[in-house]
């Protein structure tokens, strides 16, 4: 995974990351008798491969990590960028559930899953999280917040899976191995001005997107992709944004 981010990062990408399907810190693997590092063990090494690979050679590329809020690390991970030289290159964001919101709302606690077993191993209270969330994000500006429930039940494409990530600064919720071409108008343009007064030039803008929503289309078919898994999974959703 570490070399595809740097793949990727070369090419000019940015990635995102689900951590949410690791094993918790301190939990047996298999036959060898060891434990796991857990999710938040992995961050400094994605972070370190993102500082070093510059996008395109030009600048540092854009990663974002989600974990699930019931994952047993959740805590961990809402502190991981406590210090100011910590994860530097990383996004971090909490991927919320209904359940989870639900329980906020009424202070109530709610279940922590281990992602391999599917056992509840704990239950903290919702609202102590939530609180935790939000001093962290005033604190260092991390983490946000992705409503995953609400955003899969927009899933414009269920049949090729459930979207547990976003892109690198969170414009478009993706899919394992998805990508996105992203543009930009610049609305300055988009005026008409007067000696006194300035109005959207409705019509400019419309033709304006139209021609971008082509060209943004046309790339994916031009585009040279860093793997091929991208590749494929890009040609069947063809999203941008």
């Amino acid at each position: 995974a570490v070399k595809n981010t740097a793949l990727i990062h070369k090419g000019g990408g940015g990635t995102g990351f689900s951590f949410s399907k690791l094993r918790p810190a301190r939990d047996w693997v298999g036959p060898n008798g060891g434990v796991a590092g857990g999710p938040v063990t992995f961050l400094p090494a994605f972070s370190v491969a993102t500082d070093i690979i510059k996008q395109g050679g030009i600048r540092r590329g854009c990663s974002i990590a989600v974990l699930s809020v019931d994952h047993p690390d959740i805590i961990k991970f809402v502190m991981a960028k406590n210090g100011p030289d910590a994860l530097t290159n990383f996004y971090l964001s909490v991927a919320v559930t209904t359940e989870f919101i639900a329980a906020v709302n009424v202070g109530a606690d709610y279940s922590l899953i281990n992602p391999h077993t599917k056992e509840v191993v704990a239950k903290i209270n919702a609202k102590d999280v939530f609180d935790k969330i939000v001093e962290q994000s005033w604190k260092t500006g991390d983490p946000g917040i992705v409503f995953i429930d609400r955003i899969d039940q927009d899933n414009p494409t269920p049949e090729l899976g459930r979207i547990d990530s976003v892109s690198g600064c969170g414009e478009q919720p993706l899919l394992a191995y998805e990508s996105c071409n992203l543009g930009s108008i610049n609305l300055a343009r988009m005026l008409r001005v007067g000696d006194e007064t300035a109005e959207i030039d409705y019509p400019k803008l419309a033709e304006t997107v139209k021609t971008a929503v082509r060209f943004l289309d046309n790339v994916i078919d031009v585009n040279k992709f860093p793997l091929p898994e991208i590749e494929a999974m890009t040609k069947k959703s063809r999203k941008i944004g």
